[in-house]
């Protein structure tokens, strides 16, 4: 939960002139996009398009010892896309929150006050014609690793990391085979080394004759360079459950194996998934497992009424991920932690969508306190 007070106690109202300058840097940022003659050339309104969301969230945290807390809160992005030509496309988007770099969820509270706007991509993709299959892409970009079941025992779904990262995948027949790699910088230093992440992903996916059923399988390999004995990312001496030594600084690097599996499969209208992802962090001798496994169900739909129902249980030691990056919901947030997550999302309208999420979990695996967290969400999307 210090995540979560460190969000309330250092975020500082934005002023008015602040938000419309970020407002006016969007129209600033699609008349130079105008500009360029791919997009001058013809009609622009094919090439240029807008995308985002608005969630409104009711949030219940009970966790032993401490008072239960009841939030609302809510998370705004807006951004534009922009075919400019030679196979590039430019991807700007900004979003609410503080600048934790797992959240951009805002709660409601500062007596009214204005709130802030972050800068949430700035990406560029390339994907040559000439080379079908590959995709390259920079700048600060989604997160380009698979996640089986979509889970974030790795990585929470707001984390956007800053570097370059290229992609390719073969389909031949029924199989299909895919790999990632990627450098990542985390932090500059001008009187020390740099810290980064360079990392590496393959998979293999293979469907059955009619399409119906899928089996994908892969494993990766992840290396922060230079965080043994380095201070923390974000906030000062806070590991997010990772283990620090006496003067708060990492006690271990973070070189991480991940092994993952998926199976899809159709049962008349219904869409069936199962999942698991495992990591071994191979710096420590223990302490340096984390695994997930789940399954969802869903009405095989996208019409209004269609849903889709998920259940996992993952446990994470304390230094098999970093933790900092970790799903800020789970546990609270970083690593050191076990249970169950529940989730149903259902779309009320076109573009209008219904979700709950449900979190039993034990924080701290060798002295355990339960932690509950509850969510319902209201989704609007453009």
């Amino acid at each position: 939960m210090k995540r979560i007070t460190k969000r309330l106690t250092t975020r500082t109202a934005t002023s008015a002139a602040t938000s419309a300058a970020k407002s006016a840097a969007v129209a600033i940022i699609a008349g130079l996009m105008l500009q360029s003659p791919a997009l001058a050339d013809g009609d622009w309104t094919e090439k240029v398009s807008v995308h985002g969301d608005l969630r409104y969230r009711h949030e219940l945290v009970d966790k032993e010892g401490k008072p239960q807390r009841n939030r609302q809160r809510v998370r705004a992005r807006f951004g534009i896309k922009a075919d400019v030509g030679s196979d590039v496309k430019l991807n700007f988007s900004l979003a609410s929150g503080s600048g934790d770099p797992v959240s951009t969820n805002q709660t409601l509270d500062g007596g009214f006050s204005t709130k802030q706007i972050n800068l949430d991509i700035a990406s560029f993709s390339w994907a040559p014609k000439k080379a079908p299959g590959l995709s390259v892409s920079g700048g600060k970009i989604k997160m380009p690793f698979h996640k089986p079941g979509k889970t974030e025992l790795f990585w929470d779904g707001d984390l956007r990391p800053e570097g370059l990262a290229a992609s390719y995948k073969h389909k031949s027949g029924s199989v299909e085979f895919f790999i990632t790699a990627a450098g990542f910088w985390l932090n500059e230093e001008s009187k020390t080394v740099d810290a980064g992440l360079r990392a590496a992903q393959a998979g293999v996916k293979v469907s059955s004759a009619n399409g119906k059923t899928s089996v994908t399988g892969g494993a990766g390999f992840f290396d922060y360079s230079n965080l043994q004995g380095r201070a923390t990312i974000f906030e000062a001496m806070e590991g997010f459950g990772n283990t620090l030594d006496g003067s708060g600084n990492y006690m271990y690097d973070y070189n991480i194996v991940e092994v993952f599996g998926e199976v899809a499969t159709k049962a008349g209208s219904l869409g069936l998934k199962g999942y698991f992802d495992y990591a071994n962090n191979t710096d420590p001798s223990d302490n340096n497992m984390a695994w997930l496994a789940g399954a969802s169900v869903s009405s095989g739909s996208k019409k209004v009424g269609s849903w889709k129902a998920s259940y996992s249980y993952r446990r994470t030691e304390r230094d098999a991920v970093l933790g900092v990056f970790a799903d800020s919901d789970f546990g609270g947030g970083g690593t050191d932690a076990q249970g169950h997550e529940f989730a149903l999302k259902v779309k009320l309208g076109k573009k209008v969508y219904g979700a709950t999420t449900y979190f039993v979990n034990n924080t701290g695996l060798s002295s355990t306190k339960d932690y509950k967290r509850f969510q319902l969400d209201a989704i609007f999307k453009l």
